[in-house]
Order: structure tokens, then sequence, then C-alpha cells
């Protein structure tokens, strides 16, 4: 069985969507409400990976371990429903992301998959929106080291 170009199924997508067909390229992106949601083949060309930016994890550790809490339970609930999952790059950076086979029968699945991404993206939106913000832990940056008050 021949593979299919990922340019096609991409234009099949578009075309499903009423869009004109995206530039020929390795990837491609889509704007919905207000996110960019990324569409790539895998390596081999067998599976088309839609990925979405949610946000970065918070710089300051207890915080970053909250948010990874409030994320883990949050996504519990969505473990049968939603075939997307979170991933984490080296750089902080959470990601939302799905993979559904590289074939135009299999538009609808992309479109589904497009949706889950974009559900999983907003829910954990807002958690990592709370990254922001000075540490309130105690008064001090992280880094300010030790003070010693005499009396």
């Amino acid at each position: 069985m021949a593979r299919e170009s990922f340019a096609g199924v991409a234009a099949a997508l578009w075309a499903s969507l009423g869009l004109a067909a995206p530039a020929p390229a390795e990837a491609a992106s889509l704007r919905i409400d207000g996110r960019t949601v990324r569409l790539r083949p895998n390596p081999d060309g067998t599976q088309v990976v839609v990925a979405a930016e949610v946000g970065a994890l918070a710089p300051v550790p207890h915080r970053r371990e909250a948010q990874l809490r409030q994320m883990l339970r949050e996504s519990l609930g969505l473990v049968l429903g939603n075939r997307a999952a979170l991933t984490l790059a080296e750089d902080g950076i959470v990601r939302a992301e799905a993979a559904g086979p590289c074939r135009a029968a299999d538009v609808p699945l992309l479109r589904a998959l497009i949706e889950d991404v974009l559900h999983l993206a907003e829910i954990h939106g807002p958690t990592l929106a709370e990254a922001a913000g000075p540490d309130i832990r105690n008064g001090l940056p992280e880094d300010a080291g030790s003070l010693i008050f005499r009396l």
C-alpha cells in the first residue's frame, strides 16, 4: 500500500475546513481561537502529529511542582475521552500533542484530534498562566541567599 504524502493529507484537511490548501511544506499550522495548532508528519511519515503550545512552567520550583500536580490531577479525568497528551520540553514549555494516521481518508479523525489538542490546551492553560509574578513564599527571591539580623 502506497504511503500518502503529508502535503496531500494537509490539503484534504484544509479542504474539509473550507480553507485553501496550505503552502507545501514539512509542517502546516492553523490559528484557532487565538492558539496556533501545528501539524507535521512523524519521522517515518505514517502519522500526522498535531500540537499546540499550552504554556511554560513556572521558574520557581515550588510553583512548578504545584503546576505539575494540578495538571496531572486534571488530566486523570480526561484519560478515557481525550486522545491528546501533554509533553514537556527541556526548556519548560508544555505542549498538547496527539497523532493520527497520515491518510486523507482519516481527515475526520484528524479534525477530532485538533479538537482534543485544543481542549487539553484550554484546560491546562490557566494552570500555566499562574507562572507569572514574584515568588512571595518568603518575600525574597530564591537566589537572594541568607540574611542575618543582629539585635
